[in-house]
């Protein structure tokens, strides 16, 4: 029994899986070059998205706007606040209807987005 194992199933064995070695290499080495072609792929793609924010939040027309929009909000509360604490009489008029909305998104964007948008323009800049 032990001689037609190592005569005839040995052999036989020794054969079958002398190929194997090179055949899980050459499957692990197809997923590797897979994976990195993918993971080159999403870099690219992420580089290239930051190089476009980074475009985008350093650009000057989007800060004059926002600047603009959120100084003449805010002069205009401003004025609201400092007429009815002091009693300087100006007697502010109301804004119109879609105005008045549109005020508090200004003021709040001012405020509140002017530097979440200041920290973001920093990590994306890498600082």
């Amino acid at each position: 029994m032990i001689t037609f194992l190592l005569t005839t199933v040995a052999p036989w064995l020794f054969r079958t899986l002398a190929g194997a070695p090179s055949a899980i290499s050459a499957y692990l080495t197809s997923q590797q070059n897979t994976q990195l072609a993918t993971t080159q792929a999403e870099l690219a793609a992420i580089t290239a998205t930051n190089q476009a924010r980074a475009q985008w939040l350093t650009a000057i027309g989007p800060m004059i706007v926002t600047c603009t929009a959120g100084e003449l909000v805010v002069i205009y509360f401003g004025s609201i606040i400092l007429d009815s604490m002091f009693h300087f009489g100006w007697q502010i008029a109301k804004l119109p209807a879609p105005w008045d909305g549109y005020a508090w998104v200004i003021l709040g964007s001012f405020f509140l987005t002017s530097p979440i948008m200041a920290l973001t323009s920093n990590f994306v800049r890498g600082k």
